[in-house]
């Protein structure tokens, strides 16, 4: 799970893709949207330049900018990036160091740059 703001949430672990978007304050809003990955497994969001990383259980990172507008999100392709051999297990973001780190279980640690994915 993951948070967009003060009043959405996004929770991943979900087959094919789906990734549930939660307005907390009004429900109403609340959708299902499918990301092209296999099984969400790692969410992390940088607040400060707006892209969403995602970890999947084929080793991939995808990575998103994110676009809020009232009760409307849009979630546009940045990057893809193979990262691991398989599963990724967790992601954290570092904003002050613009990085986002990713471990899985092929027992590696990546570093990637938030701006470019490399």
């Amino acid at each position: 799970m993951v948070a967009l703001g003060p009043d959405i949430m996004l929770v991943g672990g979900f087959y094919h893709g789906n990734t549930q978007i939660l307005f907390l304050k009004e429900t109403k809003y609340n959708r299902i949207f499918r990301f092209p990955a296999s099984t969400i497994t790692a969410l992390a969001y940088h607040e400060q330049i707006n892209h969403l990383f995602i970890g999947d259980s084929g080793g991939y990172l995808h990575i998103y900018k994110v676009t809020i507008l009232s009760k409307q999100i849009e979630f546009a392709s940045v990057k893809n990036i193979k990262a691991h051999d398989c599963r990724i297990n967790d992601l954290v973001v570092t904003e002050k160091a613009n990085l986002v780190t990713s471990c899985s279980e092929d027992g590696t640690l990546s570093l990637f740059n938030c701006y470019s994915g490399i």
